[in-house]
C-alpha cells in the first residue's frame, strides 16, 4: 500500500514541475511535523493529507506543537501541503462544473473566483503568522497589507504596504524583508513594486507619502492602476480606508469638482496604453493572451470605473456593475 506522500506525488503530477518545489518542502519536514503533532496530542487535529477547512486554527496549532527553531519549517510544510491540496481541489471543481453544466464561460468565471479565493486565503493566513512571528515584541505602526495583482496569480503576489505613525516602521520593514524571504523559499515571491515607488528605501508608504507623490505628478498610469485595484489582504482596514479617501479618490470623476486633470491625466495614459496594445503589430506565428487581450481588457476596466463611479476592485465585479 503506497504511502501518503507517494499518493500526494502521484497526483500532483498533471499539476507541472512547478510544484515540485513544494513536494521537496513536504518530503524534508513531514515525518518531524507528525512526530511533534503527535507527542502534543494533535495530530488528529491537523489536516496533513487533505484539504482543510480550518486553515488558520491548524496553522496555530502546528505553531504551538513546534519548538522555535522548526518553527519556520513546519509551518511552511503545512503551507506546501495546503497549497498541492487547494490546486487538486481546484482540478476537481473544474471536473465536475465541465460535466455538469454546459455553460464554459460560467464554469471558467467560477474557476477564477474560486481560485483566487483559496489562494489568497491560505496566502493571508500563512503571511499573518510569519508576521505574528518576525514581530514578536516590537511596537510596529498601525499598517495594512494591499494586494494590487491579480488574485488567482500563483507566480507572485503584487503588494503594497501602507503605515501611519506612531510606531518603530524600521522593525515592521525589517519583519518585511524577513516575510519576503521566507515566502521566496517556501511559497509564492512578494513584489513591493508600489511601496518601492512611492517610499524611500522602504517596503512601506504613509499616506502623506502618497500625497506628495501625486501633488508633485511623479508618477505614472501603472503606478495609479496598481492603486486603484488595492484590496485589503491584512491589517488596518480603516487605514485602507483613508488610503481611498485621500488618494485614489481624486482619480474619479466628480462634476462638482472644479477641475478633474488627475481623472483626465490618467484617462490620457491608460487610453494611450490600451491603444498602444491594439495597434502594435503582432507575430504571426504566436498568441500572447496577456498582451494580446487581457492587458487591454483590464485597463478599459480601470478607466471605465473611473468614469462611471464604480466602487469595486475586482474585474468581474467591476463588469457586472457596469452593466
Amino acid at each position: 500500500m503506497k504511502d501518503p506522500l507517494t499518493r500526494l506525488t502521484e497526483k500532483t503530477v498533471t499539476l507541472g514541475n512547478y510544484n515540485r518545489k513544494y513536494l521537496h518542502i513536504i518530503s524534508s519536514n513531514i515525518e518531524q511535523l507528525t512526530v511533534a503533532l503527535e507527542q502534543q496530542g494533535v495530530r488528529d487535529q491537523v489536516h496533513l493529507w487533505s484539504y482543510s477547512m480550518e486553515i488558520p486554527g491548524e496553522m496555530d496549532t502546528v505553531l504551538q506543537a513546534s519548538a522555535t527553531k522548526e518553527r519556520l519549517d513546519f509551518l511552511g510544510c503545512y503551507f506546501a501541503l495546503q497549497f498541492l491540496h487547494m490546486n487538486l481541489r481546484t482540478v476537481d471543481i473544474v471536473k465536475l462544473e465541465l460535466a455538469t453544466s454546459p455553460n464554459r464561460s460560467q464554469t471558467g468565471k467560477k474557476l477564477m473566483l474560486e481560485a483566487g479565493r483559496m489562494f489568497r486565503y491560505l496566502t493571508k493566513c500563512y503571511m499573518e503568522r510569519l508576521l505574528g512571528i518576525f514581530l514578536q515584541e516590537v511596537q510596529t505602526p498601525e499598517y495594512v497589507m494591499l494586494g494590487v495583482g491579480t488574485r488567482a496569480d500563483q507566480d507572485d503576489i503584487d503588494l503594497g504596504i501602507i503605515h501611519r505613525q506612531p510606531g518603530d516602521a524600521e522593525a515592521l520593514n525589517r519583519a518585511i524583508a524577513r516575510l519576503s524571504n521566507q515566502m521566496f523559499k517556501k511559497a509564492t515571491r512578494l513584489h513591493f513594486h508600489l511601496s518601492e515607488h512611492v517610499g524611500e528605501n522602504s517596503f512601506t508608504a504613509t499616506i502623506e507619502q502618497y500625497e506628495e507623490m501625486l501633488d508633485k505628478e511623479a508618477y505614472d498610469f501603472v503606478i495609479v492602476t496598481e492603486m486603484l485595484g488595492a484590496a485589503t489582504i491584512l491589517g488596518s482596514y480603516s487605514l485602507y480606508e483613508q488610503f481611498r479617501k485621500r488618494v485614489t479618490s481624486r482619480f474619479y470623476f466628480d462634476p462638482k469638482r472644479k477641475e478633474n486633470r488627475y481623472h483626465e491625466g490618467y484617462l490620457r495614459g491608460i487610453l494611450g496604453e490600451v491603444n498602444a496594445l491594439l495597434t502594435r503589430v503582432k507575430p504571426r506565428d504566436t498568441i500572447n493572451p496577456k498582451d494580446d487581450i487581457l492587458r487591454p481588457i483590464k485597463a478599459l476596466l480601470s478607466a471605465l470605473k473611473l468614469v462611471y463611479g464604480v466602487d469595486r476592485v475586482n474585474a468581474w465585479q467591476i463588469i457586472e456593475e457596469l452593466r
